[in-house]
């Protein structure tokens, strides 16, 4: 039997020995109880969201240093050990400092670097709670098995425990999940009330333009009072909510007969028959010279337990507009006002759910998404392509690290459908968005960022063209979109905000969708690309580039504008002014190629190029010109549809450039499939991940903003590349000097053989009829497919305020 320790008595490293497990499990209950808190107040300092990803972002800490704290925590149970049982002072004396400098280690983030302050107090709790348990285990008498079992049991048990509760605290990511859509679905309805002459139906209404206010198109269900319909909540959507908002379209204001300043109409929601929510409406007529754009707003509907109602299913809805008056003669104007239909109901009608996602982490397996799309951007003006001018300097180093495809089209030659294309996967006549008739997104088309946020992703848009917006239901599935509407945003304006997203969502999964705009119309580069790629202003250029081309389109449409071979008479301007005019359009490439960068390099800084991946492409080209038109939308030719299609990042090819001709709706599909999620899309959607495993196919556009011939008003076209031919089919187009009433009923046609033409300069038809009719064959089938694919899904048009955007930024080529 052994007598007493005599160090023991002295003061000397066993009493420092003994003292050490209780110090260490302090020190990590106050380091945890300290992060604990930390994050607590995470939502008063940053606010709910940045808050929220702190949050996951210091429990995700904790929890990847366990195994880290783990090691080095049994390495310091095995010395403190081995240190009592020494009967030298010098062995005790060694072991009590390498502990202290292993758990030092650990409270200064080496050599694992924690990375911030916060993050390292985080694992240091974590590790010193560990280590404490393991030597309380020790001290306590457990031995070989049971001293490992209690060890992990008092040391992994808090840390695991705090990390939980802290993410479990985290508010997370908001999902809104439309249900239904009311009024893309009229067959819900029973008109029970209705004037004989105004009939309720589906529509949009746009009480007001103004891009500060809620005043802007919705798609709504439009009741001209007095008029009534019922509906039954379906049985399959339980507890949901009821969104909802009342106006009237701007017409209504403008056709108050004199006398009358203001109408009154009552809206009504019943549930079940009883009053759920009433509003009575002032639609007042303005004095001269002043615009208050309140009285234009839309009227939300809101309960008292927030916006909108809270109904269930199999329950009673009923929608009610009614007109009312206070004398008899103002009984009189307003019911001679009524009998014009009054444009007036309740916009942006749904049934939606709304629950929280948990924000989940990036990881090299399922990264991060950064999704560019340069507005306006053809292919053969960026270098990686083969263009002699250096625009692309950042995006052809970024393409060498990735994976390239040579011959990548757009669904369509101008934005509403190639950008709903772009976030479906879909063609244009499956998401039905085509036209300022059918330009709302349909809410029960499933969408990219819907199907990464469900996956954890934490989303957000910033869009510098304005017609890519809410209102059209493009922030499906989107926590944070950014856009000003009816102004372009340049990129100088869009990516501060968007690199300052990127930063506070570094710590967590997202999906970041840029949308820039530089090389669209204004076209205004920074001032180091206008000196780099500018040739002198020919002193005979008057105005802006956009001046030039507003001119263009003037003179084309009117009359005469069109000589006798059906070319634009303004369709020649001097070389001088073409080369002008085509170096600022480069100057205004190189300028979004600049912002590109700025995203590249903040990844970089962030840590998160190796857990990101990234794909760039464009929505569509610009004529400039060429095919002797200008601007977009308005043909199929490669100057429009051909673009630039770009992946790269962990788990991708590198330096693989691919010749198989593709669609960049595809991007959709194998983004969503990157982040481990799945998008609904008809037909087979490619992996373009895996470029090995893509067949040759046909690839599919389209346009309802076409010109044939010069034949004044829009015309639909459609197109399909497939192998040496590339067919264009206007089902209604003609000769602009033969009558569309003597046009084929088959349409016409123009081929091209683009091994030898790859511009598309000469029209083969009449020499190979049989190739022509069979594509044309070939491409109704594949028409009528994606129509059907769409099933019953309603896409409504665009109101005033829209269409006037449209014209004011070159979309509106005549009449639809």
């Amino acid at each position: 039997m052994s007598g007493p320790d005599p160090t023991a008595e002295d003061g000397g490293p066993n009493t420092l020995l003994e003292v050490f497990p209780g110090a260490f499990l302090f020190g990590g209950l106050a380091a945890v109880a300290g992060g604990f808190l930390r994050v607590s107040a995470a939502a008063d300092r940053l606010g709910e969201e940045a808050g929220s990803i702190e949050r996951v972002a210091v429990a995700a800490a904790w929890v990847d240093h366990l195994a880290e704290a783990l090691f080095a925590s049994t390495l310091a149970m095995l010395l403190v050990t081995s240190g009592r049982r020494s009967p030298r002072r010098s062995v005790k004396a060694a072991v009590a400092a390498m502990t202290v400098v292993l758990m030092l280690t650990h409270l200064t983030g080496f050599p694992g670097g924690a990375g911030a302050a916060g993050l390292t107090l985080a694992s240091a709790g974590a590790a010193v709670v560990l280590a404490a348990g393991l030597i309380t285990a020790d001290r306590l008498g457990f031995r070989g098995r049971v001293a490992l079992v209690a060890g992990l049991v008092l040391g992994v048990g808090p840390a695991w425990w705090t990390a939980a509760t802290v993410r479990a605290d985290a508010p997370g990511i908001p999902v809104r999940v439309v249900l239904y859509d009311l009024v893309a679905a009229p067959d819900l309805f029973e008109t029970v009330e209705a004037r004989a002459d105004a009939p309720p139906g589906p529509g949009v209404l746009t009480p007001a333009v103004d891009q500060q206010t809620d005043t802007g198109d919705k798609p709504a269900l439009i009741l001209p009072p007095p008029a009534a319909q019922v509906m039954t909540v379906p049985a399959t959507a339980g507890s949901v909510r009821l969104m909802a908002a009342v106006g009237a379209d701007g017409s209504v204001v403008q056709r108050l007969p004199r006398g009358l300043e203001a109408l009154r109409v009552r809206y009504r929601i019943l549930v079940d028959g009883e009053e759920a929510w009433s509003e009575v409406v002032e639609h007042r007529r303005m004095p001269p010279g002043v615009w208050d754009t309140s009285v234009f707003r839309w009227r939300h509907v809101a309960g008292p337990d927030g916006p909108g109602l809270a109904v269930r299913a199999g329950q009673s809805l009923r929608f009610e507009t009614a007109l009312l008056w206070d004398s008899e003669e103002e009984r009189a104007l307003v019911e001679g006002l009524a009998g014009e239909s009054l444009q007036l109901g309740f916009g942006g009608v749904t049934l939606e759910k709304e629950f929280r996602e948990p924000r989940a982490l990036a990881t090299p397996e399922a990264p991060n998404v950064v999704y560019v799309v340069m507005d306006t951007l053809r292919r053969d003006r960026v270098g990686l392509y083969g263009y002699g001018r250096p625009t692309t300097p950042r995006l052809d180093a970024f393409a060498r690290e990735g994976l390239v495809f040579e011959d990548a089209y757009t669904t369509s030659s101008w934005t509403w459908p190639s950008t709903a294309s772009l976030l479906t996967g879909r063609l244009p006549d499956s998401h039905g968005v085509k036209s300022s008739k059918a330009c709302t997104l349909s809410q029960r088309l499933p969408t990219l960022p819907e199907a990464l946020q469900a996956r954890g992703y934490s989303t957000a848009a910033f869009v510098g063209n304005p017609i890519v917006e809410p209102n059209r239901y493009f922030d499906q599935g989107f926590e944070t979109f950014s856009v000003e509407v009816p102004r372009f945003r340049m990129s100088d304006e869009v990516m501060p905000p968007a690199l300052d997203w990127l930063e506070v969502h570094a710590p967590v999964r997202f999906f970041l969708y840029l949308h820039l705009v530089d090389p669209h119309m204004p076209l205004e580069p920074l001032g180091e690309h206008m000196k780099r790629l500018v040739v002198p202003k020919p002193e005979l250029f008057k105005g802006t580039v956009q001046d030039t081309f507003r001119q263009f389109q003037k003179l084309t449409l009117a009359p005469g504008g069109v000589n006798e071979d059906g070319t634009p008479r303004f369709a020649k301007l001097p070389p001088r002014q073409l080369d002008y005019i085509s170096s600022v359009y480069d100057a205004a490439v190189a300028t979004g190629d600049h912002y590109l960068g700025l995203v590249l390099d903040e990844l970089e800084l962030l840590g998160l190029s190796d857990r990101t991946v990234i794909a760039f492409t464009s929505d569509h080209g610009e004529a400039l010109f060429d095919h002797k038109d200008i601007a977009h939308g308005q043909s199929l030719h490669p100057e429009l549809i051909e673009v630039p299609l770009v992946l790269a990042g962990p788990g991708l090819p590198v330096g693989v450039r691919s010749e198989v001709p593709v669609s960049n709706r595809h991007l959709a599909h194998t983004l969503a499939v990157i982040g481990g999620a799945l998008l609904d899309a008809p037909h087979a959607p490619l992996m373009l991940a895996d470029p090995a495993s893509i067949e040759p196919h046909a690839v599919y556009s389209s346009t309802t903003h076409g010109q044939w011939n010069f034949r004044p008003g829009r015309q639909a076209i459609n197109g399909v590349r497939e192998g040496a031919w590339s067919l264009h089919h206007a089902p209604t187009g003609t000769d602009f000097r033969v009558p569309a009433a003597e046009a084929s009923p088959e349409g016409q046609l123009r081929l091209y053989d683009i091994r030898v033409d790859p511009g598309e300069q000469e029209d083969v038809a009449g020499q190979h009829p049989k190739v022509a009719e069979e594509l044309r064959r070939q491409l109704l089938s594949e028409l009528e497919r994606q129509r059907r694919s769409r099933g019953t899904k309603v896409t409504l048009g665009a109101g005033s305020s829209t269409l006037d955007l449209l014209d004011d930024i070159g979309y509106t080529i005549g009449k639809e």
